[in-house]
């Protein structure tokens, strides 16, 4: 279940990533609103990643479960950006993952979304 391409997701990803990382090299306008919404939007593309991937499993069981396992995580990094931008108390993510965000930690998962979301994207045509 995806909207128009297999690896939008992916795309989104990668977005996010350039996003965590650009206050490093420039200031983007309007970042109260940008940030919020590309967390939101990419938890949207993980939800519907986590769907694309229950309905393919049976052919790629593999590469859908660590797929998944990595869908869950962008998920949970993604809620907790947004508990943070947008001072949200959300249950466990708050208290528990919201706090190991730190200008360090911001750099790692920026290289992450964009690293594991080019390899994604790499592997796409090998299914």
């Amino acid at each position: 279940m995806k909207f128009l391409y297999e690896i939008e997701d992916c795309i989104a990803g990668i977005v996010v990533g350039a996003l965590i990382l650009s206050p490093l090299l420039i200031e983007i306008p309007y970042s109260s609103i940008v940030f919020p919404l590309a967390f939101g939007m990419f938890i949207v593309f993980n939800i519907l990643d986590i769907i694309q991937c229950t309905k393919d499993f049976k052919g790629y069981a593999k590469l859908c479960t660590l797929s998944i396992a990595a869908n869950i995580l962008d998920i949970a990094i993604n809620t907790a950006f947004l508990s943070k931008l947008l001072s949200v108390n959300i249950p466990f993510i708050t208290s528990n993952i919201t706090p190991l965000i730190t200008p360090t930690s911001e750099i790692v998962i920026g290289v992450y979304y964009i690293i594991s979301n080019l390899w994604w994207i790499s592997t796409y045509k090998k299914k």
